[in-house]
């Protein structure tokens, strides 16, 4: 008799303990995923050098450059925009017009991008002012992030962007 009323004692103790979603088992994260690609959806420029790196003006001293970006996967010219026409080197351009290919630009994650900036001088005459190169696992934080938003990158003489898009998993 004694050991049927420890046992109905220990059961009420068991079921009175908690509430129902005080007990529930914790729920583990879900395993950190690694993208097979990344969307960009946004180009922003923000800086790049005023002068050659010799010291000459890209144009004249009182006329701009014209830049414009050309984006590559791998060897693979996929986009590239519209010309800003006399940019100011401390202004900030959005550089998503393209001229060839579409945004968003998809970049697997095996796979190097290069963002080259160019100098208009006339039609089919320009000059490269700078370069960045990218891969999807330098703007990937091990997080299961869906997307990156404005993340700066920078290149040779004086290259200052801003990407966003999203990643693929």
């Amino acid at each position: 008799m004694k050991r049927i009323a420890i046992v109905c004692s220990l059961a009420a103790v068991l079921f009175s303990s908690c509430k129902k979603e005080e007990c529930e088992i914790p729920v583990q994260p879900e395993s950190i995923k690694t993208p097979t690609a990344i969307n960009i959806t946004s180009f922003t420029l923000f800086g790049f050098n005023a002068l050659k790196i010799d010291g000459e003006h890209w144009d004249s001293a009182t006329n701009l450059p014209d830049p414009f970006i050309e984006f590559y996967n791998d060897e693979s010219l996929v986009y590239k925009s519209d010309v800003i026409s006399s940019a100011n080197s401390q202004a900030i351009y959005e550089l998503n017009t393209p001229t060839v290919g579409v945004l968003p630009v998809s970049l697997p994650a095996s796979s190097y991008g290069t963002i080259v900036l160019l100098d208009s001088d006339g039609i089919n005459v320009f000059e490269e002012m700078a370069r960045i190169v990218i891969q999807a696992r330098y703007l990937y934080n091990s997080d299961n992030a869906t997307s990156f938003e404005n993340v700066e990158v920078f290149g040779n003489n004086g290259l200052s962007m801003r990407l966003s898009g999203n990643f693929i998993y």
